[in-house]
């Protein structure tokens, strides 16, 4: 077994290795439900074109409507198109439809990353993805841009990281200032127990335990979006074990 940690830009360590994510059989409908279509919507397709007039930035949202958000900023002031499918990490981590999401967003301060899209004479501003404090969203072809490199090996690699953050279908795991998802819902076979759900061990993983995670698939994010998002990987037919260091529960995929 390797550690595998990937160094980026401006001195962020991205880290790999950070889900459950599984893509082959009952595996992948037990770990993730719903939750994975969004994902392979938004990982397994290649980019078919650049997103042109892409840009990050912090504004003010005035208004959240059945369709839109409405900010103001130096960069740009007006409607912002949010109609569509939604990666959302807050309490939990889910895909829905705006009308779900928007319950989520709070007029005030926010991180907006907007495309400005063109069809002759009409021009849309479209909102891809959004921030405040502990909230994220973002949609599933962000994601899909924002893939700088996919590693894949039949060994496993090793992460180890501090869980800074618990929700109830994920961890975030940090390492070097860095938080990196970990998608930990579904069946598990716990050392000396048998079989167990997630929600039968989650307390035994508690914030500031030190963790490690093994896996085989690597999805490392651009340094834009782990700068956004504060996401520098993500793993893709996760087929491994989970560790908690300072507790000794081990986990394992049934």
């Amino acid at each position: 077994m390797k550690e595998y940690i990937v160094i980026g830009l401006m001195a962020i360590v991205l880290l790999s290795a950070i889900a459950a994510l599984s893509t082959q059989g009952a595996q992948s409908g037990a770990s993730m439900g719903v939750l994975d279509v969004g994902v392979e919507e938004a990982i397994a397709k290649p980019a078919a074109k650049k997103l042109r007039g892409l840009a990050v930035f912090n504004a003010t949202i005035t208004s959240v409507t059945d369709s839109s958000v409405i900010v103001e900023s130096e960069e740009y002031s007006g409607e912002l198109v949010a109609e569509g499918r939604w990666l959302i990490i807050v309490d939990s981590v889910k895909l829905c439809n705006w009308s779900e999401a928007r319950g989520y967003v709070d007029e005030g301060g926010a991180l907006i990353v907007m495309a400005v899209m063109k069809k002759g004479n009409e021009t849309a501003h479209v909102l891809l993805g959004l921030r405040q404090e502990d909230i994220m969203l973002f949609r599933p072809i962000l994601l899909r841009h924002a893939v700088h490199k996919r590693h894949h090996t039949r060994t496993y690699m090793s992460v180890r990281g501090v869980i800074a953050s618990k929700g109830e279908n994920f961890i975030l795991l940090e390492r070097e200032r860095v938080k990196a998802l970990a998608i930990v819902k579904g069946k598990w076979l716990k050392a000396g127990d048998g079989e167990v759900e997630w929600s039968d061990v989650e307390d035994e993983f508690r914030v500031g335990d030190v963790v490690r995670i093994f896996c085989h698939n690597v999805l490392v994010l651009k340094p834009w979006f782990a700068r956004a998002f504060n996401i520098g990987a993500v793993v893709w037919g996760y087929s491994g074990a989970i560790i908690d260091l300072t507790s000794g529960t081990t986990l394992s995929r049934r």
